[in-house]
């Protein structure tokens, strides 16, 4: 067990500070050649000892140490557990108790033994969930790799360990005594020394007879293990003085320490160089591993300010030949026991050895993989590599599909045997099931997911209705994840598949993306000369590409409202004909998003062009409501002709340059009397409302209907509206169209009923009735009353229809169902040309195949019913969508409200072509 005499020098010494004051003198000889390594002749004093005074802990401690280095590890779990029933036992008899039944196979007791130990705080850091009594082996994983175990001809009878690779030769440890060793020291017993062999190694992982690596190496000093650098021609392998240290004798102890040498190749020869500069007189170093470029040497210590016994430490290999600082690998590697035997593969996975991490007995091996900041992910390496017995000192070929390694399994030819691996690497491939929401936890659908692994694209996804989406992913993988939306902030996220085990795994991911409110630039237009509003004035913002402008209009309250890009330099232009123009420079760069209102970042208001002509304002004389569509006719005998112009929505007309000289002004409008003046135009604007009252009375009985037609999604007025107005008493129809601001009038009767009809090409047509019964003569205006706002066509979009509810498993249309569809019917009649599907939908409840047979007849009972209203067959389809569309979070399995679930179970409509 020459392997371990590091870690036995740890119990050791706590055992030694564990004795009591008084111990016999059978147990001291006992213990003499307990700390000479001769186990059989302790183990014969201490059963002595054993069988004529009392048992002590110390004493039944020893007799289980005894058995367990001999590898009777039963009698070892015996004697360790007769430790522990006496008063002097120790939290070190609850360690070594534990890792016996591990070997033993009793994981749960070796468990239940452990975390009495985590409950006195010496391995604090092991167990996580220091209560249950299962935990230690819960945290197992299963590797990734298929092993297959070769045994092979060079093991002796003597222990053989802790193989390397050097070009096309394995180099090992070994306790065998030959020939090549009896000029050194006729004395020498093998079982307390070691040397370097070497054995060749054919491409297929045949190997050649063992011999001596370097007479050069040789020495009467215990020697070995050994690694290589890449190259092969420097060594680094482990020298230690003497083996027969005994307690108290503080120099032998010192001269026990093993220290690392480095050794280099040169024509022919291995020079020894001394130990390495980091080796010390006070604490041991050894097991060392290069990575596979050569930059970083690996080794163990028990050094000052570690985790546990020996740990696994790292420095930097310098161009110049000397050594970086030691960096202990951290608690994600190391434990309050033991690790031991790093090896580093091609591909950066770290194999080493330990008795703590969770295995199956003694030592165990495990790999990790390597991060950003050094390793992680320990996986247990398992059957049929590990076992009950010792598993340790690994070495992997650079193809990875070749390696060695040591253990003390039964049936092998000594003490600690080399077995050959062949290897196999298994693909598990894992699911992974993501989501995408915004802050509110809504999904965000048609995201696009970029999955990338470093620099290279490997797929493109796209979120579904539920913000969802799923891609595969091999084991021992890391991925990242770019997401991109219109009016979301991008978003990453990081997915790994290492250390999942061999069971193919969902891996659930929830990724939230910010909205993107962007850049709304905002801002009311004015006149500098008396405040009042600037309809239809423009702001051109003009990004470095001027061909790329964007453009606002100011609506009929003088407001700008349109979105600009981010991170861009605008110069922006203010502009409206009969006013100075305006520029401003803004940048959207470093700006927090929202809204930019230019009006309170500039002075936005603008002075008016002075040209000679008229302007001014005519509104009801009895309401004072302005008036639009007014005509004023300018007459004069400078003018060629007569000028004729119209009130705006606003009731606002202008005029400019207009020859000087006098003017008749008729300012006339169907219902209303007519206002004749005259006025004399000068070389500044005439404001006529400063000399005359523009304010129109109604003929006697005359009523006048006035609206505003706008976009029901933004509010915007809508020109070019074909208005009709049919009286019912009559028959009569006429009609109008908006004008630029939206704006129409007709004059009404009074005590009458009309149908008003609303129609823009691409918007829903509108049918209302409207009535002046009871109304006052006057000015009607037809906002305050109806609505006079039309709905775009949007392709595809859903129009959910209120109201419609069926019997539970039914399907047929009840009365007030009827009354819904009716309106559908309605819309199919004022709109011809469109064709619709009507669909219907469930909640997620029930079997998906009887849902989507259900909501298949439901909405077909409801084409049915409007077919019957006169509608034809070909404008309307049925489709039944079950389940799959479920608006909320009430998915299958999902305990939801009542309400909830209500949302889920709906009909809607969508125009599929017009």
């Amino acid at each position: 067990m020459i392997k371990r005499f590091l870690l036995l020098a740890f119990l050791l010494l706590a055992v030694a500070g564990a004795k009591g004051q008084v111990i016999s003198k059978n147990v001291q000889r006992a213990d003499r050649a307990f700390d000479d390594n001769n186990y059989k002749k302790a183990l014969d004093g201490y059963l002595r000892a054993a069988s004529e005074e009392a048992v002590t802990a110390h004493l039944a401690r020893q007799v289980g140490s005894c058995y367990r280095l001999q590898g009777d590890m039963t009698q070892a779990e015996i004697w360790y557990e007769k430790a522990l029933q006496q008063p002097d036992h120790t939290s070190l008899d609850y360690m070594l108790l534990g890792f016996v039944q591990k070997a033993n196979g009793k994981s749960e007791l070796a468990a239940s033994s452990l975390n009495k130990l985590y409950a006195r705080q010496m391995l604090p850091d092991l167990n996580s969930n220091g209560s249950n009594a299962s935990s230690i082996m819960a945290r197992f994983r299963s590797g990734f790799l298929s092993f297959r175990i070769v045994p092979i001809s060079i093991n002796s009878a003597e222990a053989d360990f802790s193989p390397s690779i050097c070009r096309d030769a394995l180099v090992y440890a070994t306790s065998r005594f030959d020939r090549e060793l009896a000029h050194l020291d006729r004395q020498i017993n093998p079982q307390q020394h070691l040397s370097l062999f070497t054995a060749r190694l054919s491409n297929n992982g045949e190997l050649g007879t063992p011999f001596v690596f370097s007479n050069d190496l040789l020495s009467h000093f215990y020697t070995g293990p050994i690694a290589f650098s890449p190259s092969c021609d420097t060594a680094y392998f482990v020298r230690k003085k003497f083996l027969k240290a005994r307690l108290g004798d503080e120099k032998q102890m010192s001269d026990n320490n093993l220290k690392i040498h480095r050794a280099i190749y040169n024509h022919g020869e291995w020079i020894d160089q001394g130990p390495v500069s980091f080796s010390s007189e006070t604490y041991s170093v050894g097991d060392p591993a290069v990575s596979p470029d050569g930059k970083k040497l690996f080794f163990i210590s028990d050094m000052p300010g570690g985790i546990g016994g020996a740990d696994l430490y790292s420095c930097d290999i310098r161009s110049n030949g000397t050594f970086g600082e030691a960096i202990n690998l951290g608690t994600k590697i190391n434990t309050t026991g033991n690790e031991m035997t790093p090896f580093v593969a091609a591909d950066g996975t770290l194999f080493f050895s330990s008795d703590t991490h969770p295995g199956f007995g003694n030592l165990d091996l495990f790999i990790a993989y390597p991060t950003a900041t050094g390793f992680d992910y320990v996986t247990n390496l398992g059957y049929p590599l590990n076992g009950e017995y010792d598993d340790f000192g690994a070495v992997i070929s650079p193809t990875g599909k070749l390696g060695f390694y040591t253990s003390n399994r039964p049936g092998g030819a000594g003490d600690d045997d080399i077995y050959k691996i062949e290897i196999e690497k298994i693909t598990v491939t894992h699911s992974v099931e993501g989501q995408v929401v915004d802050e509110k936890g809504s999904p965000v659908i048609t995201s696009t997911v970029k999955v990338m692994e470093g620099k290279t694209l490997i797929n493109t996804l796209s979120t579904d209705a539920a913000g969802r989406f799923t891609f595969k992913l091999d084991d021992g993988h890391e991925v990242s994840l770019l997401l991109d939306r219109n009016d979301f902030f991008p978003a990453t996220a990081t997915i790994s598949s290492y250390g999942l085990g061999l069971k193919p795994t969902q891996i659930p991911l929830k990724i939230i993306m910010k909205r993107d409110v962007g850049y709304t630039l905002t801002g009311t237009i004015l006149s500098a000369a008396d405040g009042s509003a600037i309809i239809g004035a423009r702001a051109i913002a003009y990004p470095p590409d001027t061909t790329k402008a964007i453009v606002g209009v100011a609506d009929q309250l003088a407001r700008l409202n349109f979105k600009v890009s981010k991170e861009t330099d605008y110069r922006i232009r203010i502009e409206k004909v009969g006013f100075v123009s305006k520029w401003f420079t803004l940048s959207t760069k470093n700006r927090e998003r929202g809204e930019l209102n230019l009006s309170t970042l500039f002075d936005t208001k603008l002075e008016p062009e002075v040209k000679p002509g008229v302007f001014g304002t005519v509104t009801d004389a009895k309401t004072a409501l302005p008036l639009p569509n007014v005509v004023i006719t300018l007459s004069s005998p400078v003018l060629a002709q007569n000028l004729k112009l119209a009130t705006n929505i606003t009731g606002k007309f202008t005029q400019t340059d207009m020859p000087e000289g006098d003017y008749s002004v008729t300012i006339e409008k169907e219902g209303y009397q007519t206002l004749n003046f005259s006025a004399v135009v000068g070389k500044q604007p005439v404001n006529l409302n400063s000399n005359y009252r523009l304010a129109l009375e109604l003929k006697a009985g005359s009523f006048i209907a006035v609206g505003l037609v706008t976009n029901k999604d933004d509010n915007t007025p809508l020109k070019d509206v074909t208005i009709t107005l049919l009286n019912k008493t009559t028959n009569e129809k006429i009609q109008n169209r908006t004008d630029e601001y939206g704006s129409f009038d007709f004059k009404v009767e009074a005590d009458r009923i009309y149908i008003l009809k609303l129609e823009k090409d691409k918007f829903f047509a509108k049918t209302q009735m409207i009535s002046t019964q009871g109304v006052p003569a006057g000015m009607f205006n037809l906002n305050t009353a109806y609505d006079l706002k039309l709905e775009p066509i949007v392709m595809n979009k859903a129009i959910e229809i209120p109201n419609i509810y069926y019997d539970l498993g039914k399907y047929n249309i009840k009365p007030t169902a009827a009354l819904e569809l009716d309106k559908v019917v309605t819309l199919l009649s004022e709109n011809p040309t469109i064709r619709i599907e009507l669909s219907s939908h469930t909640d997620a409840r029930g079997g998906a195949a009887q849902n989507q047979q259900l909501s298949q007849k439901r909405a077909e009972a409801a084409v049915n019913y409007i077919i019957s209203k006169g509608i034809a067959v070909s404008r309307i389809e049925a489709k039944g969508y079950g389940d799959t569309m479920i608006k909320n979070h009430c998915n299958k399995g999902v305990q939801c409200s009542e309400g909830d679930h209500a949302v889920n179970r709906r009909t809607e409509i969508k125009v599929i072509s017009f």
